[in-house]
């Protein structure tokens, strides 16, 4: 089950969504496992632990390191919800979860949402995060992390980085369906999720992605027909859908991407000739 946003955390702008957002792509695609994940990790433990102290009321003595990295310990071994012995014993975010889990859950809309709300909207390290960058306002732009051992979906809520402009998780380990909130992501330019193992359809909602420039899918696990909504990303100017499993006959719509440059449609189960339409196709340097 996914993570729920509590009514006080949406309410936080700009950083309370963004940073939720983040801390559900950490959580759901295996965080901490991550080659590297400086600043997610601490990020989300301080939200867990600072939820943690609201429960059990026990101030923890910061004067004294033995006696902070004791509490630290206790609550690690006894509220990770990534622990592989704790979550094979219960699992905190499953709907039938006990009344315990459900007082220690950070993201539990029962919990105190003062607490965790500070908590949510206080972005004083995200700029440390690794493979986030934000703008000037503070709003998260950027997302790349490459060959870093990201698993698992994507979460919808990545539709939340609203002002996200690049994005870029290729050479990892992600699976199963892309989320069609990618396609609210009306300031991405630049989407790369090449050399993983995603399946299913390309998103039709990816025609909603008037800034894209750049967009690569190869060396997937995509099926099915190319969706004929891509003629909509007037701005492409590099789609790479190599290597995958689709199949059927090339759209003649993609014709009307005038400002295509690089196209590499090889090695999939596409049928039949070349659309007549391509010759349209002006700027075109490569084709494969």
């Amino acid at each position: 089950m996914l993570l729920k946003i509590s009514k006080s955390a949406s309410k936080a702008e700009p950083m309370g969504q963004e940073r939720h957002a983040l801390l559900h792509i950490y959580q759901q695609c295996d965080g901490p496992n991550w080659t590297i994940g400086e600043g997610w990790k601490q990020a989300f433990d301080e939200v867990c632990c600072g939820d943690n102290r609201m429960v059990n009321k026990s101030p923890v003595n910061r004067s004294h390191p033995e006696t902070r990295a004791t509490k630290g310990n206790e609550m690690k071994n006894e509220g990770n919800p990534f622990d592989v012995e704790q979550s094979s014993k219960k699992n905190p975010f499953d709907d039938e979860s006990n009344e315990e889990s459900k007082k220690t859950n950070p993201f539990n809309e029962s919990r105190n949402e003062s607490s965790t709300t500070q908590a949510l909207s206080n972005d004083r390290r995200i700029n440390e995060w690794v493979g986030v960058g934000l703008t000037k306002k503070g709003n998260v732009s950027e997302l790349k992390l490459v060959s870093t051992g990201v698993s698992g979906t994507l979460p919808n809520e990545v539709g939340v980085l609203k002002h996200l402009t690049l994005l870029d998780l290729h050479n990892n380990k992600l699976l199963g369906n892309l989320p069609r909130p990618l396609g609210n992501l009306s300031s991405l330019t630049w989407l790369n999720l090449s050399g993983n193992s995603l399946t299913g359809y390309i998103p039709f909602t990816f025609g909603q992605l008037s800034s894209l420039i750049q967009l690569d899918l190869s060396n997937n696990e995509f099926e099915g027909l190319i969706p004929i909504e891509l003629a909509n990303a007037k701005n492409l100017q590099t789609l790479i859908l190599a290597n995958n499993v689709l199949a059927g006959a090339i759209p003649p719509e993609l014709s009307k991407l005038s400002k295509l440059e690089y196209l590499n449609l090889s090695k999939n189960r596409l049928t039949g000739e070349l659309p007549r339409e391509f010759a349209k196709l002006s700027s075109l340097k490569e084709f494969r």
